[in-house]
């Protein structure tokens, strides 16, 4: 199977999951965005089991979205 194809799969897998788990996510997110690099990365560097990437994936996601919390919140403690 080519990158590309293993990246597409891999994406629309691990997409639909995030999905799931977060419903108020675009299309046109940041998040979207980050996932096709994420994923494009992979492939470049010769990852090939599409099952590993879309937990990979979503693992970065899942870090991604814990430092936007942490920071959020710091933000919201530096007001008071």
């Amino acid at each position: 199977m080519a990158a590309n194809e293993i990246a597409g799969i891999a994406f629309e897998r691990a997409w639909r999951v995030y999905r799931l788990l977060n419903s108020k996510t675009t299309e046109d997110s940041e998040r979207h965005r980050e996932l096709e690099d994420f994923i494009q990365k992979c492939c470049a560097q010769g990852a090939t089991d599409t099952e590993a990437i879309v937990v990979l994936a979503l693992i970065h996601l899942k870090q991604l979205d814990e430092e936007a919390a942490r920071r959020a919140e710091t933000g919201k403690n530096r007001c008071k």
